[in-house]
């Protein structure tokens, strides 16, 4: 959807459209966020947002890795408070987050944007490496008689605490 071939660089503005009749939640890889941030940009999304009562919300799942922080930073720096920004711990890739906490420039950034900061839970790889080899929603696996007993609570916990974190944000319609 995001490409720089221009040909194909339109088929994004569906997004767009779509806010006008109910909220809408892209998943997007970083590698894309030159050519979403282009596209806002190009399309002055923001301001027309605004115009149409539409507003942004940026979930940022940041790994714990330098190039992921750094990503963060830029985005929030970038967009300057135009778009709100929430900052997503990663538990699955990393539960010691201190080095994060402990780098100044992050905690400014925070503070300055008013970055909401949640920690998603971590996920177990059995059920995790099940539903992608089925190709089910978390929804089916929680039901799942394959997965057993256990295996069904342990989805279902996950997805609580999950859900639990979204909303403490408020962010969420």
């Amino acid at each position: 959807m995001f490409s720089e071939d221009e040909k194909k660089f339109y088929e994004a503005d569906r997004i767009f459209e779509l806010a006008f009749e109910k909220s809408v939640i892209v998943n997007l890889p970083a590698q894309v966020y030159p050519l979403v941030t282009k596209w806002m940009g190009r399309n002055n999304l923001i301001e027309l947002g605004k115009q149409s009562r539409i507003s942004f919300c940026k979930w940022f799942i940041c790994t714990g890795g330098y190039d992921s922080v750094q990503l963060f930073l830029k985005s929030v720096k970038h967009f300057d408070n135009k778009i709100a920004h929430v900052l997503v711990r990663n538990l699955g890739l990393e539960d010691d987050w201190s080095s994060v906490e402990e780098m100044e420039e992050v905690q400014n950034a925070i503070k300055k944007y008013e970055v909401k900061v949640i920690d998603f839970p971590k996920f177990y790889s059995r059920e995790r490496n099940a539903i992608d080899a089925q190709g089910i929603t978390f929804d089916l696996a929680r039901n799942s008689q394959e997965l057993g007993v256990l295996g069904r609570q342990r989805i279902k916990s996950f997805m609580l605490s999950a859900y639990e974190a979204f909303e403490t944000t408020g962010m969420l319609p």
